[in-house]
C-alpha cells in the first residue's frame, strides 16, 4: 500500500514501489522486469515434462494394466467356458456315461459251454447273460469235445439281445475206463484232467476217442459213430 507522495520523495517512492512488488498487488512497472527474468524456451522446441521422481507411495500409484503376450481377454458377453473350474482351480471335464445293452446267450447243445465274448473267455455254463456296450460283438461257445459255434450279434441301448448258438445235430457219448485216463475226442483233449470216463454231447458223425492211462505210457484209440438224438457208448477195459 503506497502512502508517500511521489513529488517529494521520488527515490523513496521508487524504492517503496519495489518493496510493494513483493506484496499481493504487483506493481505494473516491475512486471516487465519479472517477465524478462523468465527465460523463454527456444522457438520450435517442445515442452519437456518434469523428470522429478514421484513422491506417491506404491499404494497410492494406480496399477498399470497390460495384457500378457498373446492374451486376448474375452468380452463379458463372449459366452460361457467349455469347462467349469472346480476346487483348487482344477478343470472338471464331464464324460458322458457309456451306452449299454444286455446279451443273453444259449447254445443248442446238451453239453456245457465255454462262453467267450470278443475273444475273451467269460464263463463255463449252460447259458450266459451280461451287459455290454452298444455295437457289434462276437459271441462263441466251445464244447468239451472241441466243437465251436460263433455268431456276430448287435447289442442295442437299453435292450436285451437273445443269441442262439447252433451246433450240428448231436447225440450223446458215454465212455468208461478201468483206469484213470486222459481222454481225447478227435485229437482234442478233454478238459478236467484224468478220469474214469465221461458223458458228453457230441456232434453227429464219425469220431475217434483216445484213452491215455496215467499209470502207464500206453494210449488206446477207438472209433465211434454218433447218430443225432441217439446215445453211444465206449469202454476201455483192463490196461
Amino acid at each position: 500500500m503506497r502512502s508517500v507522495s511521489i513529488a517529494c520523495f521520488v527515490g523513496l517512492c521508487f524504492s517503496f514501489a519495489a518493496i510493494a512488488c513483493d506484496g499481493d498487488d504487483a506493481d505494473p512497472i516491475a512486471a516487465p522486469a519479472a517477465e524478462s527474468a523468465t527465460e523463454a524456451p527456444p522457438t520450435g522446441s517442445a515442452n519437456v515434462p518434469s523428470t522429478a521422481p514421484s513422491t506417491a507411495t506404491p499404494e497410492e500409484q494406480p496399477p498399470t494394466l497390460q495384457p500378457a503376450d498373446g492374451d486376448d481377454t474375452p468380452d463379458a458377453d463372449a459366452g460361457a467356458p467349455l469347462a467349469d473350474a472346480g476346487d483348487g482351480g482344477k478343470i472338471i471335464i464331464k464324460i458322458p456315461a457309456p451306452k449299454l445293452g444286455k446279451i443273453y446267450v444259449e447254445a443248442v447243445t446238451a453239453d456245457m459251454c465255454k462262453f467267450s465274448v470278443d475273444g475273451k473267455l467269460k464263463t463255463t455254463a449252460k447259458v450266459y447273460e451280461t451287459t455290454l456296450g452298444i455295437g457289434t460283438h462276437s459271441v462263441s461257445c466251445e464244447r468239451n469235445d472241441g466243437s465251436v459255434s460263433t455268431l456276430m450279434s448287435e447289442v442295442l441301448e437299453g435292450q436285451t439281445t437273445d443269441v442262439i448258438l447252433p451246433f450240428k445235430k448231436e447225440g450223446t457219448l458215454t465212455v468208461t475206463s478201468s483206469a484213470e485216463c486222459t481222454f481225447s475226442i478227435d485229437g482234442n483233449t478233454l478238459k478236467g484232467g484224468p478220469s474214469l470216463g465221461f458223458n458228453l454231447a457230441v456232434a453227429e458223425g464219425a469220431h475217434s476217442v483216445t484213452c491215455a492211462p496215467v499209470a502207464i505210457k500206453l494210449m488206446t484209440t477207438k472209433p465211434v459213430d454218433i447218430l443225432s438224438g441217439e446215445p453211444a457208448a465206449l469202454s476201455f477195459g483192463k490196461m
